[in-house]
């Protein structure tokens, strides 16, 4: 290569290989949808592990306090349980009766059909807690239908 010039890249065609190697700059906006697609990817991955889990869960193969405090670890949701909770609930039910006793029994009547309505209500005990206080005149439909001279 002696008295020779050096060869030019640019004319010998090898410069856009060159320049293929190095790293070319990127805008902001092609970083955000990077990153928007890392996240996306780290997000599904997390939904495919929670699913996976809740099987193993579901199937008994795991425990669901070691796999919550795992998911927690993660930074993921932890997986639902179901809780019974006992609440006691003082309701005051005003109904027409021709006395305490019979205002007791259709109160009790209306709650246990609400209660029996509820999807989520497992068992319930309605007790009377206290006396029934008698109140004023309650309207008696049928008697005011069957007579037209009352308004």
């Amino acid at each position: 290569m002696t008295g020779q010039y050096p060869v030019d890249p640019a004319a010998t065609g090898t410069a856009s290989a060159a320049a293929a190697d190095t790293p070319q700059p990127c805008t902001c906006r092609q970083r955000a949808e990077r990153a928007e697609a890392r996240l996306a990817a780290h997000e599904a991955a997390g939904v495919q592990l929670r699913h996976n889990v809740r099987d193993g869960v579901a199937a008994g193969n795991f425990d669901l306090d070691v796999t919550n405090d795992l998911l927690a670890a993660l930074g993921l949701e932890p997986l639902p349980r179901y809780w019974t909770a006992k609440l006691t609930v003082a309701l005051t039910v005003t109904i027409a009766a021709a006395d305490g006793d019979d205002a007791f029994a259709a109160a009790r009547d209306v709650v246990e059909n609400l209660l029996d309505q509820a999807e989520i209500v497992d068992d319930y005990d309605v007790n009377d807690v206290d006396e029934a206080i008698p109140g004023g005149l309650a309207d008696e439909p049928d008697s005011q239908a069957a007579d037209p001279h009352r308004g």
